[in-house]
């Protein structure tokens, strides 16, 4: 089943209640009917409605279009705001992104006698009334954050505004306190106790909370050589009850986030950290998913269990990688076996239709101080791999034994126009029309618009999320899939926890969008955290080249991915000294005399020129001998297409 589109006649009218989002001055409602597609609000549709707020939205049609317009707000999502100080007809108001509308200041001024209030300056107020097309809303101010430009603040503004908190209130920490550090012999009851296997972890050199191990071992049944692999995962259900103080917070915050040199734990330290943590050498709870495999690595039987662990040694992905590349050193065959089985898994996964993407990922490195000194790519190696196909197994299998009552990871089959938009770019640059989104990039693997076609298919296919209804997984090819191990940072897994594990859980709707939303904002932040470090390290190489290709055209400039780092905006002004038209249909910047035309995936080496951290946006310009062949090249190959344009341009 996926999402069905708004079939809706010239003057029909619908009316659908939903999570609105706000993206710059548009908007976004997705229906809590999961059945329908998302509802887009432009901006005289949004009204009062903030980001996050539940709204009733009248959906009708125009102009070929369907559109939404909000009615009414059913429930207001936030208490406070963030945002950037202003002076106005003189009044201090706060610009927020949660808003279109501005929130006039009150402002204790003994209380904040001390600090600095001026335009420019980040801060939080709380709500004392909202905002509205005909009046500004009223806010107290309770925090100053700092002044925007500055890194550290830009990411505390950042979290802020997407509502991640850092701190734990007294109450959940009060109840983190009474968890015993250690098991207790009454802990052991109805367990399985696996500490005699040699059980291991791989993670990155920073990780901290280790939520899963994996063990294998050969055994000789009536005569046949069978393997028995352990996917074990740390026990969090055990000591995070439903209903609880600490259920309620992981509840409210839904994940942990990750931003550059800091974590934003879903669990207070004492769990996440501590003893809900598979750490070298401690005993642990956890719950296990045995699979027995025969000799051709073809799972045949599988079980869950309550278990005891411990884990004998904790691998970094290096130290793995070294083991593999060598073939000797601690637990050599046995992570000789793990690799094994995850190339045969990886192949039969990409056989029956997944998607494999290679995006890069970098990594700030921040000195002791917090600022940025270098941007590390994370290589994907088969230690990362093979850690990766047994938790999709144990995830994939954990999703059949929950059947109809269950929290599914779902990603539903891309909008056909989206695919055919994919496989005409593909087409452009020059590999195949037809055929599957994994056999284009397959297509375009190891050659020059790899990235481009990678960055290109994960914006033709829907986001994933979570349902309580079973739609399937597109990316993995799967009927059925879940989020089963990763119960210490994912609230949906430590209600699958629960679920096959018997215990009562309540509503599943409400816990799918609730986690689904919680997860998007943490990738906001994360994303929008990771861009203003990009910037940072950017604004020391002001001057230097940089290679990229165009990644987006609009009217008025170019969108330049870097080979490293961050997209870059390139204004059309820059390209020269003749005046550059945007041509709507083929989707080019072309050149008013010459001719000269700019499209999607073009090679440009360009130079750093500026860099604004508070608008998040990196400035590119030309180097001019990359114009010049620009000018040659295209001029030659776009002569005729010229014509074309430009008489079509003489018929408007």
């Amino acid at each position: 089943m996926k999402k069905g589109k708004w079939n809706l006649k010239k003057n029909d009218k619908n009316l659908v209640r939903g999570k609105f989002m706000l993206k710059g001055n548009i908007g976004f409602v997705a229906p809590l009917d999961e059945t329908v597609e998302d509802v887009f609000i432009p901006q005289e549709g949004i009204n009062e409605a903030m980001n996050g707020d539940i709204v009733d939205v009248y959906v009708s049609r125009r102009n070929g279009r369907t559109y939404g317009t909000v009615e009414k707000i059913s429930e207001r999502r936030h208490s406070e705001v963030t945002g950037l100080i202003d002076l106005r007809r003189r009044e201090y108001v706060l610009v927020t992104k949660q808003a279109t509308y501005p929130i006039k200041l009150q402002i204790d001024k003994k209380r904040f006698r001390d600090e600095i209030i001026s335009p420019g300056f980040y801060a939080t107020a709380e709500i004392l009334e909202f905002p509205t097309a005909y009046a500004a809303g009223v806010g107290r101010l309770v925090n100053i954050i700092g002044k925007a430009g500055d890194p550290a603040v830009e990411i505390e503004a950042a979290k802020a505004s997407w509502g991640i908190g850092a701190e734990f209130p007294k109450d959940v920490i009060k109840e983190a306190k009474h968890i015993p550090d250690r098991i207790t012999p009454d802990d052991l009851n109805d367990r399985l106790d696996l500490r005699n296997l040699k059980i291991f972890t791989i993670d990155p050199t920073d990780a901290r909370d280790f939520d899963d191990a994996l063990s294998i071992r050969t055994v000789n049944q009536k005569g046949a050589v069978v393997y028995e692999i352990g996917v074990h995962i740390s026990d969090v259900s055990h000591y995070v009850k439903a209903g609880s103080i600490l259920d309620r917070e992981a509840y409210k915050r839904g994940t942990s986030v990750y931003l550059p040199g800091k974590v934003i734990p879903m669990l207070p330290e004492k769990l996440s950290n501590g003893v809900c943590s598979l750490v070298e050498g401690a005993d642990r709870l956890a719950i296990s998913v045995l699979i027995e495999l025969d000799r051709n690595f073809v799972p045949v039987r599988h079980k869950f269990a309550r278990t005891v662990i411990l884990s004998r040694r904790r691998f970094t992905y290096e130290e793995a990688d070294e083991i593999l590349s060598s073939g000797s050193g601690d637990f050599a065959e046995e992570l000789g076996l793990f690799k094994k089985i995850a190339e045969k898994r990886f192949a039969e996964r990409l056989a029956r239709g997944a998607v494999d993407l290679e995006l890069p990922e970098d990594k700030p490195i921040l000195d002791l101080e917090g600022r940025v000194i270098d941007m590390h790519q994370i290589e994907r190696t088969w230690s990362h791999r093979l850690v990766e196909e047994m938790m999709l197994l144990a995830n994939e299998l954990t999703a059949r034994a929950m059947k109809e009552r269950g929290i599914f990871r779902v990603h539903e089959d891309p909008a056909p126009e989206k695919i055919v938009e994919f496989r005409r770019l593909s087409s452009f640059l020059g590999g195949p029309s037809k055929g599957s989104v994994q056999t284009i990039i397959e297509f375009f693997r190891g050659k020059p618009y790899q990235r481009l076609i990678e960055f290109s298919a994960l914006r033709s296919m829907q986001e994933a999320r979570y349902s309580a209804n079973n739609l399937g997984h597109y990316g993995l090819a799967l009927s059925a899939y879940t989020h089963f191990t990763s119960p210490i940072r994912r609230y949906p897994d430590l209600i699958v926890h629960r679920i096959l594990m018997g215990e009562r859980v309540g509503s599943l709707n409400e816990v799918a969008r609730h986690s689904s939303m919680k997860e998007r904002e943490a990738m906001e932040a994360e994303r929008e955290a990771l861009q203003i470090r990009y910037l940072e390290y950017a604004a020391k190489k002001l001057g230097e080249t940089a290679k990229g290709f165009v990644d987006y055209i609009a009217k008025d400039g170019l969108y330049i991915q870097l080979e490293s780092g961050p997209r870059g905006f390139l204004p059309s002004n820059e390209l020269g000294t003749e005046k550059f038209f945007y041509d709507k249909r083929s989707a080019a910047l072309v050149g008013a005399r010459s001719g000269r035309t700019i499209r999607i995936g073009m090679e440009l080496e360009t130079i750093i020129s500026s860099v604004d951290i508070s608008s998040r946006r990196l400035y590119l310009s030309p180097v001019e001998k990359s114009v010049n062949k620009i000018q040659g090249i295209m001029k030659r190959r776009n002569k005729n297409e010229f014509r074309k344009i430009h008489h079509r341009r003489r018929r408007r």
